[in-house]
């Protein structure tokens, strides 16, 4: 088999999840909300089955409230021109969130991801959205939240 490999840059937008810090303006941070940044790299053989692995880095801001949270994926993908299909875990380093009062850590957490993209070879090629399943536990404590969300995102591949 062929192997094609290459490393790629993506910047998402997510939003979903358990409402985490209310602001008085009517926004608020969302557990799942915020600009994605990964770098990553991926293999497809021939027959359009492969892999991805990807650090990323989740951050949701409104006036002094923020969400930080880094993270790794690694998932199983398959290529049917033009789709790219894929699933895997999503593993949360410890998401902080500081609301300008107080801040809360929470402990480590994995979630499911799912992905299509297209990965043809058109003008929106690396336009993609996923789906993370995924719950954040507070570090001693026992409240939890949903950081459940969708994304889009889009991906530079080099």
């Amino acid at each position: 088999h062929q192997t094609d490999s290459s490393f790629l840059a993506s910047l998402g937008l997510g939003y979903g999840g358990d409402k985490l810090v209310s602001i008085d303006n009517g926004f608020d941070i969302r557990g799942g909300s915020g600009i994605n940044l990964r770098l990553g790299y991926q293999q497809l053989r021939d027959d359009g089955h492969g892999y991805r692995v990807a650090l990323g880095y989740q951050y949701h801001w409104v006036e002094d409230a923020s969400l930080k949270s880094p993270y790794l994926q690694a998932a199983y993908q398959n290529r049917q021109e033009p789709i790219l299909y894929g699933i895997g875990v999503v593993g949360h380093i410890g998401a902080k969130v500081d609301d300008g009062d107080e801040k809360t850590d929470y402990d480590p957490a994995i979630g499911l991801l799912l992905y299509v993209e297209n990965a043809g070879n058109g003008k929106l090629a690396g336009l993609g959205l996923s789906y993370t399943a995924i719950e954040f536990d507070e570090k001693d404590s026992n409240g939890s939240a949903d950081a459940s969300h969708a994304e889009v995102y889009y991906n530079l591949y080099f």
